[in-house]
């Protein structure tokens, strides 16, 4: 996972540099600290899904409608409540939001993928150990970038294929030596 993990710390520190770039030339609007500050929250957040699963697990007897709604209950209070501290705290000037119908369009087909993952995640946990489903995590990285090129036409970069080829070899590789262990 260590390795698998250095393959995000490749693309962070080439876009790091894109960054640089870019503020040189006045195009980029984000600052050192907020690029810091959105490497420690991922961080933070692949921490906390992990210590989910967990728990998630363990409550293997519930019923997985119960667990599903209280994790998408807590997706959404955890949401806002980042989404108000960039709202209130960073953001320093009024950005309008004018969304077209394709934008709600997005965002609902956005809520269904997330909400039937939450339901794929805990029916996933409560077959198989919290270990074999965390080796698979790491796959939601390039499941982002994929949707990101194929939704709002991101054009990506060589590292971040790079990086993202790390990933999804780390995670292939442990995932197959997790179900090899569970045959011994």
């Amino acid at each position: 996972m260590l390795v698998s993990f250095g393959g995000v710390l490749v693309i962070v520190y080439f876009s790091t540099q894109d960054n640089a770039k870019q503020q040189s030339t006045g195009m980029a609007q984000v600052s050192q600290f907020m690029f810091i500050t959105a490497i420690i929250m991922n961080f933070v957040s692949a921490s906390t899904l992990g210590l989910t699963s967990v728990v998630i697990r363990q409550l293997k007897g519930l019923h997985w409608s119960i667990l599903s709604g209280f994790q998408g209950c807590m997706s959404s209070i955890v949401s806002i409540i980042i989404w108000i501290i960039y709202r209130f705290v960073y953001m320093r000037e009024y950005i309008p939001y004018f969304f077209t119908l394709n934008d709600y369009l997005y965002i609902f087909c956005l809520g269904i993928t997330a909400g039937l993952a939450q339901i794929s995640w805990i029916k996933a946990l409560q077959f198989d150990k919290a270990g074999r489903c965390a080796s698979l995590t790491l796959l939601n990285i390039v499941f982002g970038f994929l949707f990101d090129v194929l939704i709002f036409n991101y054009n990506l970069r060589i590292y971040e294929i790079l990086g993202g080829s790390v990933i999804i070899l780390c995670s292939a590789f442990v995932f197959i030596i997790k179900l090899r262990t569970k045959d011994e």
